[in-house]
């Protein structure tokens, strides 16, 4: 069994095979993971989503905090968000 904090440490990883997986599901496996799909076992994607459900609900979003911005303001930063400078 893999720890899901350890697994989820490697954001690289497509797919994992068990020594217990037939040949015939290995190259499946393999397969899939050519086309750009992931191949974990049922197991390992329901503690993948119930780690990272849990990190979400930790996130606490703070309240908006309204501020008042000249024109200027406003006109530079949209210039920012568009991949300018304000050099």
């Amino acid at each position: 069994d893999l720890d899901t904090e350890e697994l989820a440490s490697w954001p690289h990883v497509k797919g994992i095979f068990g020594p217990g997986d037939s040949m015939e599901k290995v190259c499946q496996g393999l397969s899939a993971i050519i086309k750009g799909d992931n191949w974990l076992s049922r197991k390992l994607l329901d503690q993948l989503v119930n780690y990272y459900k849990g990190k979400e609900s930790n996130n606490v979003v703070e309240p908006a905090i309204e501020v008042e911005l000249t024109r200027r303001e406003i006109q530079v930063l949209k210039m920012l968000k568009e991949g300018g400078s304000n050099m």
